[in-house]
């Protein structure tokens, strides 16, 4: 509430019709203008985020991973992030994540275990050794099959409840989302899975990113006004060429950073995390 009344005070908010208006045809902006964009499709943000949106008429712009909605599956980082909060503690992980890994070991021809740990599992800022290693190993080091089903035996065994039935809990459903577009809101393509790009074939990232355009051109997004969103931030050229072919007029990175359409390309946006704004003391 208080980063909206910030904004609100400080900047313009401007709608995503807006942005694609001056990037096309360079039609000009107000004075410090401001977009919102939401990745994820929480049910929060239709319960809490959307409701104070609509009462200031500001216009959210929200990215969904689609399988999180037609197939109640629960995006892989959020996945890791339940797990690690109910585990007692990360080396519980860790060691339950070699016994999986001694499973797989001759068909993946993975690495040992404590080669692994010593490769990833490096302490930072926020976390320590044991969960930057659980982080890096799921989010980027295995296999999207092998990770797949590690993660879920990680989920059942430490979390306890159905995948479906968290998600169903967790994410907004189409009748919630369609209820927000019909109210101003705007949905974008975060990807249909939330894989990484980057480590996709060009065919693979076009099929990833063509299914995620057909479920919001459902919801009725005109398909003249396509935006993308990076999962994990990352892409390639493949990336920016596809983008194109599908008639995308945007796309936003998590570099922070002003997003000046003089200097950057449509497709490479910068923006701000909220984290990046304070929350306390705002004037």
């Amino acid at each position: 509430m208080s980063q909206l009344d910030y904004l609100q005070k400080n900047y313009t908010f401007i709608t995503i019709e807006e942005l694609i208006g001056s990037i096309e045809n360079k039609e000009s902006l107000p004075e410090n203008p401001v977009l919102l964009t939401f990745n994820d499709n929480y049910i929060d943000h239709f319960e809490y985020v959307f409701p104070e949106l609509d009462k200031r008429g500001i216009q959210g712009c929200f990215f969904p991973e689609v399988s999180a909605i037609k197939e109640q599956k629960l995006v892989l980082n959020h996945k890791i992030h339940f797990i690690l909060a109910a585990a007692e503690k990360p080396v519980q992980v860790v060691k339950e994540i070699y016994h999986q890994l001694d499973n797989y070991r001759k068909e993946y021809a993975l690495d040992e275990n404590d080669l692994l740990f010593e490769s990833l599992a490096v302490e930072s800022k926020y976390d320590s050794k044991e969960i930057v290693f659980i982080k890096k190993l799921l989010q980027d080091e295995l296999p999207y099959t092998l990770t797949q089903s590690v993660t879920s035996s990680l989920f059942n065994k430490f979390v306890g409840i159905n995948e479906d039935v968290f998600a169903r809990e967790l994410y907004m459903d189409e009748t919630q989302i369609r209820c927000m577009v019909r109210n101003g809101m705007y949905f974008g393509i975060l990807g249909y899975d939330h894989k990484r790009l980057n480590l996709l074939t060009r065919e693979e990232q076009h099929d990833e990113l063509s299914k995620a355009k057909h479920f919001v051109l459902n919801l009725g997004l005109n398909k003249e006004e396509i935006t993308v969103t990076y999962p994990w931030g990352v892409y390639n050229k493949d990336t920016l060429d596809i983008l194109q072919s599908i008639g995308c007029k945007a796309a936003f990175t998590s570099e922070a950073a002003i997003a000046d359409l003089d200097k950057y390309h449509p497709y490479e946006l910068p923006r701000f995390d909220t984290n990046d704004i304070p929350k306390s003391n705002l004037n």
